[in-house]
């Protein structure tokens, strides 16, 4: 299964993060639901995915981070015993 985050901008230039879970309709991200859903899911893939508007150093700190939720939601304390799948 997979969890997809989208992030993007709105015209004002706020930054909106949606998320949709297995193929789901996306939706507004919730910290804590997709804590809970990871910690329920372990096995489950993460997608980023940004508009151009991002670089790819964002984007790459963007993966970096849902790296560390994922790790912190299993209660995985090194990053070298990580076993998530971002993408």
């Amino acid at each position: 299964m997979t969890i997809k985050l989208m992030f993007s901008h709105a015209e004002n230039g706020n930054a909106i993060t949606k998320v949709t879970y297995n193929g789901e309709d996306p939706k507004d991200f919730d910290y804590v639901e997709f804590v809970k859903f990871l910690f329920g899911n372990r096995e489950d893939d993460i997608v980023v995915e940004a508009e151009t508007s991002y670089s790819e150093e964002q984007v790459d700190r963007l993966k970096k981070m849902a790296v560390k939720i994922h790790d912190a939601a299993l209660g995985i304390i090194s990053p070298e015993n990580s076993e998530a799948e971002i993408v």
